[in-house]
């Protein structure tokens, strides 16, 4: 018998199941820098997380801890308690980046499935939302 930790399909299906969890956390981190206009403010220039918040009304300890986030997904470096847009997401999520995808992945998201589990038991499920 084998165990997940032996099993290299086995990792690899628990990885997934892993990345349903933090899948939407990712999403709400990136929206949320979309939504506030961070990664704009995230220029050529490193600055440090304070002036950032402060620009945007926000409180600094949590906007240090998005901007590690971003870090984590290689959206933002970080160096010497410095942050900067990462040069290969800059052009897809500055809002005025030659390829843009913040209006795109902000409707994307905006859409809405119905309850699936709503659906097995037999109960009306709400419709889905358009791109608008």
């Amino acid at each position: 018998m084998h165990t997940i930790v032996d099993d290299p399909e086995g990792r690899a299906v628990a990885a997934a199941l892993f990345d349903l969890v933090q899948a939407p956390i990712r999403w709400q981190i990136v929206s949320a820098g979309l939504a506030l206009g961070l990664f704009d403010r995230l220029g050529g220039d490193a600055t440090p997380a304070e002036p950032v918040a402060e620009a945007l009304g926000l409180a600094p300890r949590a906007t240090r801890l998005v901007l590690d986030a971003l870090c984590a997904m290689r959206l933002v470096e970080k160096h010497q308690d410095r942050y900067r847009l990462a040069a290969a997401a800059a052009p897809y999520l500055r809002s005025d980046g030659p390829r843009s995808l913040g209006p795109l992945l902000t409707s994307l998201a905006a859409l809405r499935h119905g309850d699936v589990a709503a659906l097995l038991r037999g109960a009306a499920a709400g419709p889905a939302r358009g791109l608008g």
